[in-house]
């Protein structure tokens, strides 16, 4: 024999040759994968693009920091309505932060848009939005955003009459 002892169940260095029985671990079923990675490092990015700190975001969420890693790790889901006080917080909306992870399109067909990179681009954007939402005139965010279109296709911003 192989130096199995088979009536004793045991090999003959006392091991026991009973099988792993256990089952394999899986994934947690709570991260979601993929999507609940990429969301969350849009939350990063906009948590430091916004100047807050994990404890900050986590005072304002009532939560610890630990949870609100997790949720920027990908490891937890985070729920809509947290997403949205994320949001909140950071300045922003839950459609940016899910348009950023590429998980929304904004409805022009397009498969989302391009994501900026670095936290200097996210500043910059989030004061930009932050400017604008600071705007009272109806009027003057028309012509903002009728600017930034002409902008963005590379034609001259024709000025207002």
């Amino acid at each position: 024999m192989d130096g199995i002892s088979p009536a004793f169940g045991h090999d003959m260095n006392g091991g026991s040759m009973r099988e792993n029985t256990q089952a394999p671990r899986r994934a947690n079923p709570r991260s979601d994968g993929h999507a609940s990675v990429v969301l969350g490092r849009s939350l990063r990015q906009v948590r430091i693009a916004a100047g807050l700190t994990l404890e900050g975001v986590a005072a304002g969420l009532g939560l610890s920091y630990q949870q609100v890693q997790k949720y920027e790790r990908g490891i937890n889901r985070i729920s809509s309505v947290r997403l949205g006080r994320f949001a909140e917080l950071c300045g922003t909306s839950p459609a940016e932060i899910l348009m950023m992870a590429g998980l929304m399109t904004d409805g022009s067909g397009a498969e989302g848009r391009e994501v900026p990179r670095d936290v200097v681009s996210m500043r910059l954007e989030m004061s930009l939005v932050s400017a604008f939402r600071a705007i009272r005139s109806e009027s003057v965010r028309r012509s903002l955003v009728s600017l930034a279109r002409q902008v963005a296709d590379g034609q001259p911003a024709a000025e207002e009459e």
